[in-house]
C-alpha cells in the first residue's frame, strides 16, 4: 500500500477515495474530500484487506457474492459472468411450459340408438413448449360412453309358439319309432318396414402411387333393409386423388403423363378406376397433373386393363367378368 495525503489529490496524483473492488460495479462514483492514509496504488483495488488486480476482484449480486470467471443463470433466462468485478449478463431464450387448448365438443355418439361412445379432442399448443419447457401432461384425446334408447323392436310377423303337443307314443323298442311332439305359430302379416342404415366409413386406403397422383378408396356397407323397408340411398365407395405431385420420372407400365388440362379437355378425370364403373360408386376424383391409363382402359391392381377385364365389385366381394352371384334370397341371379 502507499500513503496518500491531501496534496496528493489537490495535484490530481490521485482520486479522492481509494479504490476498492466493489467500486467497479458501483453506479455513482466518490463524491466525498480526499481521504487521506494508505491506499492500494494506482491500478490494484482493495479487497478483504489485500490489493488485487481487477481480474482478481470478487463480484456482488444482491446478497450472493461470485468468484471471477464464475458463470451462472439468473432468473432462468439470463447467462451471467463475473468479470473484473462487474456481472455481465447475456439474454438466452426463456423456457415456455406447455399449454392445453380448450376441449372440443364431443362429437355425435357413433350409434344411434343403444350404447355408443362419443370424442372429443385437445391440442398441446395453448402455448406449445418451447426453448425446454415442460410437455403437456395428460391426454388429447377423451373418449365417453353415450347411450340412446331405442325404440321398440319391429314386429318379425310371426306369432307366438303354441304349447307343445303331447307325445305321439308312450314308448318306443326301436331308435327309429320314437315319439314326436309338435308347436306351431302361424304369419300375421309382414312386420313394420325398417330402412336400411349406411355404417360408417372405412379408412381410406393407402395411396396407389407415391407421387403423380395417385387414387385412395373407402367403403361402407348398408345394413339391410327389413319388411319392405327402402334400400340405403348414396354411394357405397368412394375414389379420390392422393399424391398429386409429380415424380419427375416416366410413368409406369402403359399408363400416360397427363396434364390438368388435357384431363379437363378430355371429359374430366372420371371414371378413373375399374371400381368407378360399379353401381353405387361416387367418383370424386379431380383433375391433377400425372399419370393416367390411356383413353379406354381402367387402372386395376396398379394395372391399365380394358373394362371387359374389370372385377365386379358386390356386396364387398369382388367377381371375375362373367361370374353370377345370388342377387337375394329370392333366388335372382346377377351376373
Amino acid at each position: 500500500m502507499v500513503l496518500v495525503r491531501a496534496g496528493d489529490c489537490a495535484r490530481g496524483l490521485v482520486p479522492p477515495c481509494p479504490q476498492a473492488c466493489g467500486d467497479l460495479s458501483a453506479t455513482t462514483s466518490c463524491q466525498s474530500p480526499c481521504q487521506e492514509g494508505c491506499r492500494c496504488p494506482p491500478g490494484l483495488f482493495l479487497q478483504e484487506g489485500a490489493c488485487v488486480n481487477a481480474s482478481q476482484c470478487h463480484c456482488h449480486l444482491g446478497q450472493q457474492r461470485w468468484l471471477p470467471g464464475h458463470v451462472f443463470l439468473r432468473d432462468n433466462c439470463s447467462q451471467c459472468v463475473c468479470q473484473d468485478g462487474v456481472v455481465t449478463c447475456e439474454d438466452l431464450s426463456c423456457p415456455i411450459a406447455c399449454g392445453w387448448s380448450a376441449w372440443s365438443p364431443w362429437t355425435p355418439c357413433d350409434r344411434s340408438c343403444g350404447v355408443g361412445t362419443q370424442e372429443r379432442f385437445r391440442s398441446p399448443s395453448n402455448p406449445a413448449a418451447a426453448h425446454g419447457g415442460a410437455p403437456c401432461d395428460g391426454d388429447a384425446r377423451e373418449v365417453r360412453e353415450c347411450h340412446t334408447p331405442c325404440g321398440p323392436e319391429p314386429s318379425s310377423g310371426w306369432s307366438a309358439w303354441t304349447p307343445w303337443s303331447p307325445c305321439s307314443r308312450s314308448c318306443f323298442h326301436h331308435v327309429d319309432h320314437r315319439g314326436r311332439r309338435r308347436r306351431f305359430r302361424h304369419c300375421q302379416g309382414p312386420g313394420l318396414a325398417v330402412a336400411g342404415v349406411w355404417m360408417p366409413w372405412s379408412s381410406w386406403s393407402e395411396c396407389s402411387a407415391p407421387c403423380d397422383a395417385g387414387v385412395q378408396t373407402r367403403s361402407r356397407a348398408c345394413a339391410p333393409p327389413a319388411f319392405g323397408g327402402a334400400e340405403c340411398a348414396g354411394p357405397l365407395l368412394q375414389t379420390r386423388d392422393c399424391n398429386a405431385q409429380p415424380c419427375g420420372a416416366q410413368c409406369p407400365g402403359a399408363m400416360r403423363y397427363r396434364t390438368a388440362e388435357e384431363c379437363r379437355s378430355q371429359g374430366g378425370p372420371c371414371p378413373r378406376l375399374c371400381r368407378d364403373l360399379g353401381p353405387g360408386v361416387a367418383c370424386a376424383a379431380r383433375c391433377q397433373p400425372g399419370c393416367h391409363c390411356p383413353a379406354g382402359l381402367l387402372l386395376q391392381n396398379g394395372t391399365c386393363v380394358p373394362p371387359g377385364r374389370c372385377l365386379c365389385h358386390h356386396r364387398g366381394r369382388l367377381f371375375q367378368p362373367g361370374d353370377t352371384a345370388a342377387l337375394d334370397a329370392c333366388n335372382n341371379w346377377w351376373g
